[in-house]
């Protein structure tokens, strides 16, 4: 971990798991999650630094002794000096919902070989069948932040920041165009 980087303090991994329990189960129940402050600035070209959700590495999962599959990473005066409490708790639940597993997509064989198969718009479908690893665990993904993760901690904790109450107010204004 680099010297500006620091793990968590247990209140804050103790939110991540009540949130995970509250929301996140079961998808994530078998997910290991470590938390990380960074000296990182709130803000960088005036929009809000969301940190990042990255996935453990299998490299990476040997240098530690609890081997985790997630890693958030919280900007430290975004934490200590921006948030709210109900906004660390959106912002940990944002985070969690990047956090996916993968699951197996459904097939048609074709001329003797499996064939994924599409939707309407090209895009592969997928059965809830979790896809495992070599060792049987689930395989992990970590989901950028697009409308779908916006729209589930939306649902959850509304319009938490001002980049989300000014994209409602663009939708707004071109729905009554």
């Amino acid at each position: 971990m680099p010297a500006n980087s620091w793990k968590a303090s247990q209140d804050i991994v103790d939110l991540v798991d009540e949130i995970k329990n509250k929301s996140h189960l079961p998808r994530l129940e078998a997910a290991s999650i470590a938390v990380v402050i960074k000296d990182e600035k709130p803000f960088i070209n005036d929009k809000l630094n969301l940190g990042k959700v990255s996935k453990f590495s299998l490299s990476a999962k040997m240098w530690h002794q609890k081997p985790h599959d997630f890693c958030i990473t919280i900007p430290a005066d975004l934490w200590a000096t921006v948030l709210n409490e109900e906004q660390k708790k959106a912002y940990i639940d944002l985070q969690l919902t990047r956090c996916q597993v993968e699951y197996v997509p459904e097939t048609t064989e074709i001329n003797g070989k499996k064939k994924p198969i599409k939707d309407e718009w090209g895009c592969v479908k997928f059965t809830n069948e979790i896809k495992l690893d070599s060792e049987g665990n689930p395989k992990w993904k970590v989901s950028g932040l697009d409308l779908e993760v916006l729209t589930s901690n939306i649902r959850r904790y509304g319009l938490w920041y001002d980049e989300l109450l000014e994209f409602k107010e663009t939708i707004f204004a071109v729905v009554e165009q």
